[in-house]
């Protein structure tokens, strides 16, 4: 896979996700700006979906599904779990006594409630669609890929698409099966990205990113606002992922082009290796 050997970190990948993570940062400031808002929803969730598909690997027979769907718990669901219980006995209290003094009590436990029914986890939210779309995934790819890419990239999609307007399920079912394109996208580029993108220069990589970036923004407009986690496409289904997926491209060649060893310390945020 290019210059990247088995088990290495892919530090151009990692620092694409810290930069995605700066989007996001900004996002939560409380942009005014609509038209820039808008386009760091457009592909910001899914390039993490993309990215985390890349390093998705199928049941090959020496781990059985529990094992890899017990260390996903762990790795995906724990964490959130743990920073609910946090929450519950530190800031939530006095975040809701400042917000609803008048009726703390009632609002908190509301809270308490509305999250463990699943429909309300914070930035949890994300984990635990993407510990369903790995788990489905690993069940998907057993009967074989060409059945795995048809539920993911047709079938799981458009259900999501025609439910999300009358029926909302917990745990956000909804979102994974909104999200899952994005996920076999980034694992079924994978070979692409390493072997292509990892070897050409940098120089055009930045330019190519240029490219999509006037492409994203001039589409933005037409394609309004969108997001995974409220399941919105914006004013097209089709153009909400053609846009994510020009925008996760342009990310990656733009990580690529910029990136260089004095931005070492920033991919233990990411952890990307294969």
């Amino acid at each position: 896979m290019g210059t990247e050997s088995e088990g290495r970190r892919i530090e151009w990948i990692d620092f694409a996700k810290f930069s995605v993570m700066v989007l996001v940062i900004c996002d939560h400031l409380g942009l005014e700006n609509l038209l820039i808002a808008n386009w760091i929803w457009s592909f910001h969730l899914p390039a993490f979906f993309f990215i985390s598909g890349m390093f998705f690997k199928p049941i090959d027979g020496q781990k059985s599904l529990r094992e890899l769907v017990k260390k996903d718990a762990y790795r995906l669901l724990l964490p959130v779990l743990l920073w609910y219980l946090i929450a519950s006995v530190t800031w939530r209290p006095i975040d809701e006594y400042i917000l609803h003094p008048d009726k703390a009590i009632a609002s908190y436990l509301y809270h308490q409630v509305d999250f463990l029914e699943g429909f309300s986890m914070g930035f949890g939210w994300f984990m635990v669609a993407l510990f369903w779309i790995r788990f489905q995934s690993y069940l998907l790819f057993l009967p074989g890929k060409l059945f795995a890419f048809f539920m993911g990239f047709v079938f799981m999609p458009a259900i999501a698409y025609v439910v999300s307007g009358f029926i909302k399920l917990p745990y956000y079912l909804i979102n994974s099966w909104m999200a899952i394109p994005f996920y076999y996208a980034g694992y079924l580029c994978k070979d692409l990205i390493l072997e292509k993108i990892s070897v050409i220069n940098r120089i055009k990589a930045f330019f190519i990113s240029v490219i999509l970036f006037v492409i994203t923004i001039a589409s933005i407009p037409v394609l309004g606002h969108v997001s995974i986690n409220a399941v919105v496409y914006g004013n097209s289904v089709i153009l909400f992922y053609l846009i994510g997926l020009t925008g996760i491209f342009m990310m990656l060649f733009f990580s690529y082009s910029v990136y260089t060893r004095k931005f070492r310390h920033i991919y233990v945020l990411g952890g990307a290796q294969l």
